[in-house]
């Protein structure tokens, strides 16, 4: 996934790097971006050693479920929805948590409820 949206961070420093080029001083730059003087000196840094100011890319935490995880606990639930979190983790042998797992359905829309315990009467029994 390619995020198109930027920062409030990333515009900032953007900000601070067109008005660094503009001849702006240190002191001004910090006062209408409102950010420290080293985050000014850094971007200053960046753009003569790397010109550009994004972030490096695969920064940031790996994810733990890939993919194919996921692709086969929808598989999995498709077969039988009744599973809980913990007997998911145990039939596809995936090394994550049960809270993981538990995250990951939530934010697949999937919802939890109890079954029903009783049968509904039909007019026949009634």
């Amino acid at each position: 996934m390619h995020k198109t949206l930027k920062s409030a961070q990333e515009k900032k420093r953007q900000e601070c790097v067109s008005l660094l080029r503009n001849k702006v001083s240190r002191k001004k730059i910090t006062k209408r971006v409102k950010v420290s003087r080293s985050t000014v000196y850094r971007a200053k840094i960046r753009i003569q050693t790397k010109k550009s100011t994004r972030r490096k890319k695969g920064s940031g935490r790996p994810k733990q479920l890939l993919r194919t995880h996921k692709l086969a606990i929808r598989r999995l639930l498709r077969t039988n929805p009744l599973l809980s979190c913990e007997d998911i983790r145990i039939r596809l042998n995936l090394t994550v948590s049960t809270e993981c797992i538990r995250l990951y359905l939530i934010e697949s829309g999937f919802t939890r409820r109890k079954p029903y315990s009783n049968f509904f009467l039909t007019d026949h029994h009634v």
